[in-house]
Parts: structure tokens; sequence; C-alpha cells
């Protein structure tokens, strides 16, 4: 593994077994022994019914000469190497079952999956892979697990800039880069639509949380962010005597942070639709988009650049630029 979780030229090896048979929770570090008798880290990565396994040491063994770039070249030689692996260890496996199960009839079958070009690793079960071939043919895709990107809660237009980091990072685009293109994204927000950088969640059991309350009188102590922003619109709306219904339990709801403004709230929901104009008008003069972006993008882009070793998000892209040898 390099020094960044950056790992390129990826093989996916698939585990199909029984649905009954047990697997153990704990997750064992794989390795291989290689003609010296030494420890061979090819298998870096192991999840439920997968390994991870890069390629890219036995195709430098195999092919001194090789031309990383050839992309066509580096897919062939790791299907090739996927096969062995595939075919070795279910014979290992029809020994397996015949030894220690006294059966030839069993299910264990270990296939490869896809082959990947590089991959990021956050922590267990959140990466991200920039798969180039899946199901014998050849595909472009990023394949995302455990992130926020993949999250129906989380705001449109950052999981927007999360997906475009990511692809900035598996393409090896470096510091720089990466970190103009989330500064120019935060410039951008600027102008964006209120509801692409609000938060989206379900609103539940807010009846326990206004039960005797009066509007404008605060809240229960406890009460969470989401259901006091839903708090704020049904008391401006009272105010107002708008033609909107108020938000109830099991509504759909979009929320954010506010700066100061004149009714003292910190947070406010809408709907999406139907919202009396007012409000909507209320929430584009007041939103806090600085703070939307360190409450919910700035600690998971910290995270992207903690893996390459980068440090933090800098504050700023002139102390980038001017610290660009920091790549």
């Amino acid at each position: 593994m390099t020094k960044t979780n950056l790992l390129k030229y990826l093989i996916i090896i698939k585990n199909q077994i029984m649905k009954k048979i047990l697997i153990s929770k704990e997750n064992i570090k794989d390795h291989f022994i290689n003609a010296n008798g030494n420890k061979a880290e090819f298998s870096f990565y192991t999840d439920t019914d997968s390994t991870f396994v890069s390629s890219l040491p036995l195709i430098e063994k195999r092919y001194p000469d090789f031309d990383e770039t050839n992309e066509q070249f580096m897919i062939e030689k790791t299907n090739e190497i996927a096969s062995e692996i595939q075919n070795h260890v279910n014979v290992m496996y029809d020994q397996y079952a015949a030894v220690f199960l006294n059966t030839i009839d069993h299910r264990f079958q270990i296939k490869q999956e896809y082959v990947a070009k590089s991959g990021l690793w956050i922590a267990k079960k959140r990466y991200a892979q920039w798969v180039i071939f899946k199901e014998g043919k050849p595909t472009d895709k990023l394949d995302i697990k455990g992130m926020d990107v993949v999250r129906s809660s989380f705001p449109t237009d950052f999981k927007k800039i999360m997906k475009e980091t990511l692809w900035y990072i598996v393409k090896e685009k470096d510091k720089t880069k990466t970190s103009d293109l989330i500064f120019n994204f935060k410039e951008s927000i600027q102008n964006s639509e209120i509801l692409n950088v609000m938060k989206n969640t379900g609103v539940k059991e807010i009846s326990k949380y206004i039960k005797g309350r009066k509007t404008f009188t605060g809240y229960l102590k406890g009460t969470p962010a989401h259901v006091k922003s839903s708090i704020n619109f049904n008391d401006m709306l009272s105010r107002l005597k708008a033609d909107a219904i108020d938000i109830k339990n099991g509504d759909k709801i979009k929320w954010a942070y506010l700066r100061n403004n004149p009714y003292g709230f910190e947070t406010m929901a809408l709907r999406g639709y139907d919202d009396p104009p007012e409000i909507v008008k209320f929430v584009e003069e007041y939103i806090d988009r600085q703070k939307m972006f360190e409450s919910d993008l700035q600690g998971k882009l910290d995270d992207f650049y903690a893996a390459m070793n980068w440090g933090k998000l800098p504050e700023n892209n002139t102390v980038n630029k001017f610290f660009s040898f920091g790549k």
C-alpha cells in the first residue's frame, strides 16, 4: 500500500457462500507469502464476502517494462491474475469441503467481480473506486460505498461536489487542483438555489415537542434542530396568516442554519413545495451558507485530505496556491 490510502489496479473478488452459513464478523488481515517467505500485502481489504487485491505487484514482477498508462494491457493482465486466483481458491474450496466437511457437494465459490483502476479508502466500509471493467466489458464508473454522496439526506449540491472531489482524487489530480475545485464550489454556493444546500430529513414526533406550547415561546429542552426548524416554520406561518399547512408528524422537510435575523431563529425549515413566498424569501435572505458548508461538508472533505496525507483543507485557495509544493 502506498503512503496514502489511494490504491491502484484492484481486483475485487466475490465470495459466494450459502446464506445459511454463518460468517465471522471479525476482519482477518489477509496476506500472501512471497517467494522469499516474507509477508506480501497484496490483499489490503476484506469485507463480509469480498476480498480486494492489488494486481500491480504481480504485473511488475511478470512484466518489468510494462506501461501502466496502457489501460487495455492493465485490464487484460489484471483479469488473467484474477482468473488464476479464482481457479486456485476454488480448488482449495473443493479440498476444504472434502477434508473438513466430508462432502464433494458444496456451494463455496469465489469469482472476480470487477477491476478498479484506483480507489480511496477512508475507513472500513467507506471507500470509492474508479471501476474500469465489470461483467465482462469495459466501463467508466465511480463506485461509492458508505459516504454521504449516496445518502438522500445530504444536500444536493454537497453530494455533487463530494463526487467531483472523489473523481479528482481517484484520477490523481494533485492537492492544488483539488483544493481549487472545492474553493470554486464554496464561492459558487453563495448563488445556489437554497433548496440545493438545505438538509433533507423527515420530521417525527413534532407533536411531542409542541404540546401545550404557544407560538414564539422557545423550545422544550432536547428538541432536535430539524424539529426546531419545523416549529419556526409553523410559528412564522401563524404570524403571516398565510394560506398554507403546518408541518406535521411524518412530513418531509429541508432545513438550514440562519444568520442573525429579526425573528431570532437559528434554523428554518421548508417543504420544498407550496411554501409561502414570504418564508422562502426570508430563508433566501438569511440562510447561513458558510455554516452549512462547515457543518455538513468541511469535515468530510477533511477526511479525504487526511486519507491522502494532505493535512486539512486549507482555509482559502490563496494559501493553497502559495504553498503549491505541498501536493
